[in-house]
């Protein structure tokens, strides 16, 4: 009996000796242990950091796309020669008044032709004008607001790289919100502020119709701006 508890003291003191030796670089710095070379990684339950959840505004994203489309769809319409009165986006649509009804049979070809992810939601006649309202398909909608959280994680993931923060949890949660776990980060504020910052990319369409001088005086067209 008094040799088996021996023998597991032995066995219970290898163990303690064999656990300091594993924990000694985390507590003195990597490469000082014997037996393991790198400290263990601890979380925000033992080191503290950062807790972040952010939402993706994907719903401007899809406003963006729409933009864009209407430029492009209102060129293409010129060259087609389908007159209109009036081509604009109004929230998550695109309105056309069209000059008449002989109007829309060559509308509905372009659509077909150019743009698949659009879609005739109403038509309704205004006295002798046609006015006619377009939406995203809804499965390329949900495309584009996927790829906006993708966008949105792949530049958060680039602005924490610059902390040097290890191993960071950086994970979609839900439908367009990031959640974000940086361990050791000692300088929140500064980290809030790159992270949150906001960052898009826009494209503009030159306004080669109207006078530049006319602008700079003052008249500047609707739907235009001046950027220098």
């Amino acid at each position: 009996m008094r040799e088996w508890l021996k023998a597991k003291m032995v066995f219970i003191g290898l163990i303690l000796c064999l656990s300091v030796l594993i924990l000694l670089p985390t507590f003195l710095g990597e490469g000082a242990g014997f037996l393991v070379k790198r400290r263990v990684k601890l979380g925000l339950d033992l080191q503290g950091g950062m807790y972040l959840l952010l939402g993706v505004e994907t719903e401007e994203a899809v406003k963006s796309t729409l933009e864009r489309l209407k430029n492009d769809l209102r060129e293409d319409m010129r060259e087609k020669r389908i007159f209109s009165l009036q081509t604009e986006r109004q929230d998550r649509q695109i309105q056309i008044l069209l000059l008449n009804e002989d109007m829309l049979p060559p509308l509905r070809e372009l659509l077909s032709d150019r743009y698949p992810n659009l879609r005739i939601l109403t038509t309704e006649k205004v006295d002798a004008r046609v006015r006619v309202v377009l939406g995203l398909d809804p499965g390329e909608e949900a495309r584009i607001r996927r790829s906006a959280v993708e966008q949105a994680l792949e530049t958060i993931r680039n602005r924490i790289d610059q902390f040097g923060v290890a191993e960071p949890e950086i994970i979609r949660h839900g439908d367009r919100d990031i959640l974000i776990q940086l361990p050791g980060v000692k300088d929140p504020e500064r980290a809030k502020a790159i992270i949150g910052r906001t960052a898009m990319l826009e494209f503009k369409l030159l306004d080669e119709e109207h006078s530049l001088k006319e602008a700079l005086a003052g008249n500047i067209p609707p739907g235009s701006e001046i950027l220098y």
